[in-house]
């Protein structure tokens, strides 16, 4: 008997190939994602295998307008999983010049710090400086993780703004060598 283990979970069976979840997984990867809606994809987004999410998120990466629709609206409507997939697409999008940065800004004001932190870390690949007055404003997040990304994402191209090199200091010097 091959035994085989769920390392996510634990759990090491010889059964593990008949559980509903490990038999669902499958059913979807191997049915594809090319023939599925966006509405599908859109539910897909928030599956518990990470897999299925990527695989839902690359092919509405692929759909243009209307994937750029659904990453919208996993972000607007979405939960937990769905929203950082939501984020990641239009990422994707966005490093294939199909949009440009100043559709991930207004995520950097979003109520997640984890929404607002993947904000900042796509921006730090933006072609521009879109977002930077918001990525300032950043700087002073009551999370430690988006004022990471904010920061990164203002240094990255190497020129930096007299603004953004003031409110840098300024966090440095609030921070007080007390990183999390």
């Amino acid at each position: 008997t091959r035994l085989r283990c769920d390392w996510s979970s634990d759990v090491c069976s010889s059964d593990l190939d008949k559980r509903a979840d490990v038999v669902d997984t499958r059913t979807i990867l191997a049915a594809g994602m090319t023939k599925r809606s966006e509405m599908e994809l859109y539910g897909l987004l928030s599956h518990v295998d990470m897999r299925v999410r990527s695989e839902a998120q690359y092919a509405l990466a692929d759909r243009g307008d209307a994937g750029l629709a659904t990453f919208k609206k996993a972000l607007a409507e979405g939960e937990g999983f769905a929203r950082y997939h939501g984020i990641w697409g239009l990422w994707q999008l966005m490093l294939a010049g199909e949009i440009d940065g100043e559709v991930i800004v207004p995520y950097l004001s979003d109520s997640d710090s984890a929404i607002r932190a993947q904000a900042a870390r796509v921006l730090m690949e933006a072609e521009n400086d879109e977002g930077h007055d918001e990525l300032i404003a950043m700087l002073s997040d009551v999370e430690a993780r988006p004022r990471f990304f904010a920061a990164t994402a203002l240094v990255r191209h190497g020129q930096i703004s007299r603004k953004a090199e003031a409110a840098l200091i300024k966090m440095i010097e609030e921070n007080a060598d007390s990183d999390p």
